[in-house]
């Protein structure tokens, strides 16, 4: 997988950027709920984050948020 090739193409073309997302998110979202049903603890933490763009919060109990400075999430993307 090519990621700098796919990220440049994906965020260049909106259109291409839905079809991904429209191809991954349910993928996704079906293996998320297969492991919240196979948690064992009463509580399981979901990382999420896109969880506000996706209306994914709607899903939850409760929302526990961490932020952190720009300059340490420009830290973080840079080294993915």
């Amino acid at each position: 997988l090519q990621r700098r090739a796919l990220r440049e193409r994906i965020f260049a073309n909106p259109e291409e950027k839905n079809w991904l997302n429209a191809l991954l998110h349910p993928l996704i979202q079906q293996e998320t709920q297969h492991q919240i049903q196979q948690a064992t603890s009463p509580y399981v933490l979901w990382v999420v984050p896109l969880l506000v763009e996706n209306s994914l919060y709607k899903k939850a109990n409760r929302v526990l948020v961490v932020d952190v400075s720009p300059e340490t999430q420009l830290k973080r993307t840079m080294q993915r």
